[in-house]
C-alpha cells in the first residue's frame, strides 16, 4: 500500500496497525474542521474512525504497511462493503 483515500465515513471504524514497515501515516479530517490531523503509525496502533471522517493512509516507507480496517458497513454506500476512490 502506497497510499489510500477513504471516503466519507458512513459507521465507525478502527484500524490495527499489524506490520509498521519502514513508516506510514494518517491522516483525517473530521467533519465540521478544515484541518487535517496527522498521526505517525507504529505496530500494535489501534485507531479509531469515527462516523464522518475522511482519512488517507500513507506508506511514507520502502517495506510493508499493512494495517487492517474494521468497521459497521450497513450504512455504506454499498451496504456490506467498504468503498474507496
Amino acid at each position: 500500500m502506497k497510499q489510500r483515500w477513504r471516503e466519507l465515513t458512513k459507521g465507525y471504524e478502527a484500524a490495527t496497525v499489524l506490520q509498521e514497515g519502514s513508516g506510514g501515516i494518517v491522516g483525517m479530517i473530521f467533519p465540521n474542521s478544515s484541518e487535517e490531523k496527522v498521526l505517525d503509525l507504529k505496530k500494535g496502533d489501534a485507531i479509531p474512525v469515527p462516523n464522518g471522517v475522511v482519512s488517507c493512509w500513507y506508506n511514507n516507507g520502502d517495506s510493508k504497511l499493512v494495517v487492517l480496517l474494521l468497521g459497521e458497513t450497513s450504512k455504506a454506500l454499498v451496504p456490506g462493503e467498504f468503498t474507496f476512490f
